[in-house]
């Protein structure tokens, strides 16, 4: 996978609110899940369990500099 993107995010607006999607782009294996914190300013402000889907959406509230750990667990 050297030199392929395998991350993306996409920003959305839904009622005047900013949610960012982030979503892991690996080959899929049979039990893997997935797990997501978010970072704004350097502390953690949110994050999403493990789970088998391989996205998360998380709601931006306030101005800053935002960045996510991604997580990949195959059983």
């Amino acid at each position: 996978m050297s030199g392929e993107n395998i991350f993306s995010i996409k920003q959305s607006e839904e009622n005047r609110v900013v949610y960012l999607r982030f979503e892991i782009n690996v080959p899929s294996k049979e039990n893997a899940e997935y797990a997501f914190y978010l970072f704004r300013n350097s502390e953690k402000i949110d994050v999403q369990w493990y789970s088998a889907f391989p996205y998360c959406k998380f709601r931006v509230g306030s101005q800053g500099m935002y960045h996510v750990a991604a997580f990949v667990k195959y059983g």
